[in-house]
């Protein structure tokens, strides 16, 4: 949540606190920090503690992410690749109710709303644009899927779909 923004410090180690992490982005610097957590995640996306919430890592390359509302949470669209922005977007307003949908685990929000930046800059200062997620507080389950329309075109899925029936 935007709320925990200041609790993330990115590439620099934080002053207070100790971070627990197998990676290190910085080979001179023994002690680790968030940006080494985000990148300890070896999976498409995962969910990890940050101060008294949790944030969601979306793995893998840097890509141009999109944001798809949807009544039981929504989807994030990582453009994977694509001939022009006017395919992507034509093959995302026609995603398939059917797709084949790996789980990967649970989110607790305890704030709203969401804030997607890249993780290894600090929460509190903003380096690139952000987008900003509004998706309530709550629990939810966490899905992924790589969504190919037509052989030149792919993006990967991320589901967010709120717990407790709220289909």
């Amino acid at each position: 949540p935007t709320s925990l923004l200041p609790e993330w410090s990115g590439i620099d180690v934080p002053e207070f606190r100790t971070v627990s992490a197998e990676s290190r982005w910085n080979l001179e610097e023994p002690r680790a920090c968030d940006y080494d957590r985000a990148c300890d995640v070896d999976d498409y996306v995962a969910a990890i503690t940050v101060a008294h919430g949790e944030g969601l890592v979306l793995n893998d390359e840097p890509c141009a992410t999109a944001w798809l509302p949807r009544a039981w949470g929504g989807v994030f669209a990582r453009w994977e690749f694509a001939e022009d922005d006017g395919t992507m977007e034509r093959a995302l307003l026609g995603i398939p109710e059917t797709l084949h949908w790996e789980a990967k685990g649970e989110l607790h929000l305890v704030g709203s709303p969401q804030t997607l930046f890249n993780s290894a800059e600090p929460g509190a200062e903003p380096e690139r644009s952000r987008m900003e997620v509004a998706l309530g507080e709550g629990r939810y389950t966490i899905h992924w899927t790589r969504y190919r329309p037509d052989p030149p075109t792919s993006a990967g899925l991320i589901a967010l779909r709120r717990v407790n029936g709220r289909e």
